[in-house]
């Protein structure tokens, strides 16, 4: 603000927006306004201006905190520009202390999300190789208390990590530190305080710390995970190598025993010898099915989904299970239009163990499968229903569970596929209320509105 001496008086005579916005007094009609009317709540303000004018200094500096009606300021200096003009120059101490406060805050809520973080958090400075902070987190990973941490010598620090994923994480910090994102995260081993194996994801930033580059590191334990996906791949491999003994190992087997059976069959005149060597057969041929029903998902998992059309599908199966079961009665209903879901080539055995499963366990002499595909608004309900005795309610819980073995291996493979659909399967009554009159599985499989990608 610029005042000057008007005969006894002080007016304002310029100002600046900074100076409008601290004083409400202050408004385009502010000028000539006399200096006690602008500084209503700061008398020390008026009092000194108008000392200054009468000892005609040519400049003060008044730095003792000054608060007013509204605004708090650290103090001003003034500069004689004219004989009757004074530049006053105010800092707003007001502002300031709000934003010291609001960084108090923010430091303060960004110290309690570090310090309660589940990762490790470090800030790790390069040359020479130290850490400056370590979070209560980095003793959850490695073991060692932080204070333990920012003691650690560069060679110390150095041994956090497996020797073979050492360059690739200096690489990947020294990269950071430069700007460069060639990578997000980068994954290495480290080794625990009691010398075990850890792996660990690492993001890096750089920050500035008294002037000079360091990375604020966050360490995401992954032992677990990683653990669990080495357990899992384990699990499929032995399981593909049993498989591949079932398939070919014992498959051969079991040809040897029927053709040796046929062979011994035919030579056989006793009746119930003849009995004994058709049963040996029958068992063999049910245990090649066996095993030719679980090669058949090996490759579940790996088959990508797509748009199949349910109606068309199941369409397709009843026709073939007329001519194999000519004896069953087969309803089907559906929509007009086509079904298209999400699914993929195991869709047909899907269908096939269900309705293979209502037939075979059926054991009326009138034997009635009913199917039906129902359209809902995610989804299409295909109901398969028959006429059999009906499943226990207490089975019910536990037939596509692998550990019970109650539906065997076609169930469970059903229940494996529905799964993989993200679909949903369940079993109630045909007839609600009466079990006994049979059995209804309900499949809901992910629908698709738009034909256009099959």
């Amino acid at each position: 603000m610029v005042w000057k001496k008007n005969g006894e008086s002080i007016v304002l005579y310029a100002y600046n927006r900074l100076a409008e916005r601290d004083f409400p007094r202050i408004s385009r009609n502010a000028i000539d306004k006399d200096v006690q009317e602008v500084f209503i709540g700061y008398s020390s303000l008026a009092k000194s201006l108008t000392n200054c004018f009468m000892e005609n200094n040519e400049y003060d500096r008044f730095m003792t905190r000054i608060i007013g009606s509204n605004i708090e300021f650290e103090g001003y200096e003034a500069f004689r520009i004219q004989n009757d003009k004074i530049l006053m120059i105010l800092a707003n101490f007001s502002q300031r202390s709000r934003r010291e406060q609001q960084l108090i805050e923010t430091e303060s809520k960004y110290r309690i999300l570090v310090e309660t973080a589940l990762q490790g958090i470090a800030i790790i400075q390069c040359a020479p190789l130290a850490i400056l902070y370590a979070n209560p987190g980095m003793k959850t990973i490695w073991g060692y208390d932080p204070d333990e941490f920012i003691a650690l010598h560069p060679t110390q620090i150095d041994r956090l990590f497996h020797p073979d994923d050492r360059i690739n994480l200096i690489r990947y910090l020294w990269d950071r530190l430069k700007g460069q994102e060639t990578m997000q995260c980068c994954h290495v081993r480290g080794i625990h305080k009691n010398g075990s194996i850890i792996w660990l994801q690492v993001l890096g930033s750089k920050i500035m710390i008294n002037n000079q580059p360091a990375l604020q590191t966050i360490f995401v334990d992954t032992t677990e995970r990683i653990q669990a996906e080495k357990a899992k791949r384990d699990a499929i491999q032995r399981s593909l190598f049993y498989l591949d003994v079932l398939s070919h190992d014992v498959i051969n087997q079991l040809q040897i025993i029927a053709g040796r059976s046929e062979i011994l069959l035919t030579s056989l005149q006793d009746k119930q010898a003849r009995k004994q060597a058709q049963d040996i057969m029958n068992a063999v041929k049910k245990c090649s099915s066996m095993i030719s029903k679980v090669r058949m998902t090996a490759s579940l998992i790996a088959t990508p989904i797509t748009n199949r059309y349910l109606d068309a599908t199941v369409k397709k199966i009843l026709e073939e299970f007329k001519q194999k079961y000519p004896n069953v009665t087969f309803y089907f209903d559906s929509p007009k239009h086509s079904c298209i879901v999400k699914a993929d080539k195991f869709l047909e055995l899907m269908i096939e163990n269900v309705i293979e499963n209502a037939i075979v366990h059926n054991q009326n002499r009138d034997k009635q499968v009913w199917v039906s595909i129902i359209e809902n608004r995610d989804f299409y309900r295909l109901q398969i229903a028959d006429n059999a005795s009906g499943i226990a309610r207490s089975l019910r819980e536990k037939i596509f569970r692998v550990e019970s073995r109650s539906g065997g291996i076609g169930l469970f493979q059903v229940h494996q596929i529905v799964e993989k659909y993200n679909g949903k399967i369940e079993i109630a009554d045909r007839v609600e209320g009466f079990p006994s009159e049979g059995t209804v599985f309900r499949i809901d499989i992910p629908g698709v509105t738009e034909p256009s990608h099959l």
